[in-house]
């Protein structure tokens, strides 16, 4: 990380960032041909759950190359600030990487399904087995973190 004064070392503030984001970016590739997109996501022990459809390009790429990287950002001021030429925004951002594996155990995908309803709504609800065959989830479990800030300097 070239800066290292916003370098954030300290692994609660990172999951804190994770937590408080609404979405985050899936970054895939495959054949040097790289892949982003914005996802929905559940987080619990250091695992993201990515509810999505059972087809598509990022099951394919997955299969592919399971070596993902996510990006996330807490809410922060983003207006530019300072005279020109010294112009910086205000942000928290976390980068976290894994290898992603598509969730087909039911009893997995419920717990994958709590994450993600815990994060959106706080609140949980059971799904059928039948309905959870029909549920796809992403599982990326976490074997890096990193985290970086700049935030006004009475936040600090």
């Amino acid at each position: 990380m070239r800066r290292k004064d916003r370098e954030i070392k300290d692994k609660k503030e990172i999951i804190d960032i994770i937590e408080r984001s609404e979405e985050c970016y899936l970054a895939m590739s495959v054949n040097d041909q790289p892949y982003v997109i914005p996802v929905n996501f559940g987080f619990q022990d250091e695992t993201i759950y990515i509810h999505c459809a059972a087809e598509g390009k990022k099951i394919e790429m997955i299969k592919q190359n399971p070596n993902v990287s996510l990006a996330f950002t807490a809410e922060a001021e983003t207006s530019l600030t300072g005279p020109p030429n010294t112009w910086t925004t205000f942000y928290q951002s976390a980068i976290a990487s894994g290898k992603a594996e598509l969730v087909l155990d039911v009893n997995e995908r419920q717990k994958g399904m709590n994450a993600f309803q815990k994060h959106y709504t706080g609140r949980f609800m059971d799904f059928s087995e039948r309905d959870l065959k029909k549920i796809m989830l992403i599982r990326v479990k976490i074997t890096e973190m990193t985290g970086k800030a700049n935030l006004p300097k009475d936040e600090k």
